[in-house]
């Protein structure tokens, strides 16, 4: 085995990443409006930096995790520079350290709070989300669409979407990368506040200012002002529990054949969306979530996902998706869901394999 490190520019990182420390806080800025904070290489390893390698000397300061671009929090992975050249090796060391950041703020004591305004999308999961304190506003738009690019919902997703307390909605996010917005995430337990974004300011200010951390969720729980918003969906959660509720006999075929059975907008437009997307991704994204029911903890799911994400983008579908994002005409291998066997599905599965990056919450990243 061998480590494996990472030599990137700390001016860029202090670019793309902005933080400053106060003396109970640390408030951490993603900064690429160029991109719309698509998480770069340069990027997770600034945030492995500030979340686990040189926290806040304070153990029990709260966190913030902001976004400089209004209409973003963050799109995710970098897909462009992860489908480039040696994609498996970008893909195998991006998914290791953004994995690090992600489990860090799970398991982290001290209270995390992300403010998400805009696009919370992909790979940037696990970073929105996984905190403490997980304030959705007006804007908030999120979505997990990677199998319409040949991929599979990562950045913890295995672990969280199969647990979503709505029946079915957990697969259907999955399967179909339709989108989340405003309150719908607090209802769908992903967010934990509902709070307007012109309050943003002002709450950061107030977290920033802190004397005590312990008091970080009144203080949140101050600016939750404005009623939650009902559910936006809520017409449709029959479809929902009818045709993507999560069972051993799951299968995309068997929710295809059902959609077309249903009457609904929503269950025509997820038709129509999951026959655009790759049959590779979408057989992987049930199996992941199937599996995910049978896994001891959120560590176990970063290991397959790092696992899968390497093994995944050696197959095509990864590269002809990104290509198509401009055209709209993605050519799928396995072109359909019938063609995709069992065999290569489960070759997605595993934790370690000879030449591939395998995942560890702290150090390398590291090569098997």
């Amino acid at each position: 085995m061998r480590a494996s490190c990472l030599r990137y520019s700390a001016a860029a990182a202090e670019a793309l990443v902005l933080h400053k420390d106060y003396p109970k806080a640390r408030v951490i800025t993603l900064n690429r409006p160029k991109g719309l904070n698509a998480l770069n290489t340069v990027m997770i390893h600034a945030l492995r930096d500030l979340v686990v390698d040189h926290p806040h000397p304070d153990a029990k300061a709260v966190v913030v995790i902001k976004s400089a671009v209004p209409k973003s929090f963050s799109t995710g992975g970098d897909i462009i520079e992860q489908s480039g050249k040696d994609s498996r090796e970008v893909m195998g060391r991006w998914s290791c350290v953004q994995g690090q950041v992600d489990y860090h703020i799970l398991i982290a004591t001290n209270p995390f709070v992300s403010l998400l305004n805009g696009y919370v999308m992909g790979g940037a999961a696990g970073l929105a989300l996984n905190g403490r304190y997980r304030v959705a506003t007006e804007t908030t738009q999120f979505a997990m669409p990677e199998c319409s690019i040949g991929f599979f919902p990562n950045g913890g997703a295995t672990w969280f979407l199969p647990r979503v307390p709505i029946a079915g909605l957990g697969l259907y996010l999955g399967l179909t990368g339709s989108r989340l917005k405003a309150g719908d995430l607090v209802h769908a337990g992903l967010a934990t506040h509902y709070i307007p974004s012109t309050e943003f300011g002002a709450l950061e200010q107030a977290l920033a200012t802190i004397e005590d951390p312990f008091y970080v969720s009144s203080c949140v729980g101050s600016f939750q002002k404005a009623e939650l918003p009902p559910l936006s969906f809520e017409q449709d959660l029959p479809v929902l529990e009818r045709v993507f509720s999560l069972r051993p006999d799951t299968t995309v075929e068997g929710i295809i054949e059902a959609l077309k059975g249903e009457r609904s907008p929503m269950a025509a437009k997820a038709l129509e969306t999951m026959q655009r997307c790759s049959p590779l991704s979408l057989k992987l994204t049930l199996e992941q979530q199937k599996r995910s029911l049978r896994l001891p903890d959120y560590l176990e799911a970063l290991k397959n996902e790092v696992f899968a994400s390497q093994r995944l983008v050696e197959e095509p579908d990864f590269k002809e998706g990104v290509r198509a994002l401009k055209t709209g005409d993605p050519s799928w291998k396995p072109p359909t869901l019938a063609d995709v066997s069992d065999a290569l599905v489960g070759e997605m599965f595993g934790t370690k394999k000879k030449g591939y990056y395998y995942f560890e919450p702290t150090g390398g990243p590291f090569i098997y």
